[in-house]
């Protein structure tokens, strides 16, 4: 859990090709964000840990990141620290491709291990919007074998019916949405005799319907 009044907010820098990146292979886009924080404590160093399903263990991608007088994760380029290019001080820009509806699970962990703050971060969500509703289909697993129906702003506390269609085979199934007006269900799209599909899912709820689609199985998992 993260620390008591500790947060992390993501805000995009501008889109670069990944020919662009050193090192890079291939021709797709990534998207550098910078990290700002609020209630850490800024006189410390941070790792930054990405967790990946299905195994749950942390991976530690980046180590010896402090943050400036105004929150904003940097590499202050002293010894001990991650270092830039830029220079001292330099914002870290996080760069992680991804796949359509991939979701990154990450936390900023100080590295006395008493403070710490959870986020995610989804670079090419998969999203639509039906009259103010919102539904999104998440990527929990690579080749989407399991994916996250998240609606929001739903009316609140009401009955809601989620339909699917996977290479025509149809379900359906009813719930209801919480008290915020927000409603999830996990699926594990699969047919028989095929490899690959489409997912298709519609949420209705009293005055709205939004629906969306995700790829499943072999190489749907291409980065974009």
């Amino acid at each position: 859990m993260s620390t008591n009044g500790a947060t992390v907010k993501v805000q995009m820098d501008k889109p670069i090709s990944k020919k662009d990146v050193p090192g890079a292979e291939g021709n797709y886009t990534v998207r550098p964000y910078l990290l700002h924080t609020t209630g850490l404590p800024r006189d410390k160093l941070y790792q930054l840990a990405e967790v990946n399903f299905p195994n749950l263990d942390p991976q530690v991608e980046m180590v010896g990141i402090g943050l400036n007088s105004e929150g904003l994760a940097i590499c202050p380029g002293r010894p001990g620290t991650c270092r830039s290019e830029e220079g001292p001080d330099d914002p870290v820009d996080l760069i992680l491709p991804a796949s359509m509806g991939q979701v990154h699970h990450l936390a900023l962990i100080s590295e006395d291990d008493e403070d710490r703050a959870f986020f995610t971060l989804t670079p090419f969500p998969i999203r639509a919007v039906d009259k103010g509703c919102t539904l999104e289909l998440q990527r929990v697993l690579p080749k989407a074998e399991l994916v996250y129906v998240s609606a929001s702003n739903l009316p609140p506390d009401r009955d809601v019916k989620l339909d699917s269609n996977l290479a025509g085979e149809k379900h359906g199934g009813t719930g209801k949405s919480d008290s915020l007006g927000n409603y999830g269900v996990a699926l594990m799209p699969a047919v028989k005799g095929k490899d690959r599909g489409t997912l298709h899912v519609t949420v209705s709820a009293p005055g709205c319907c939004p629906s969306a689609s995700i790829d499943w199985g072999a190489g749907s998992d291409h980065f974009e």
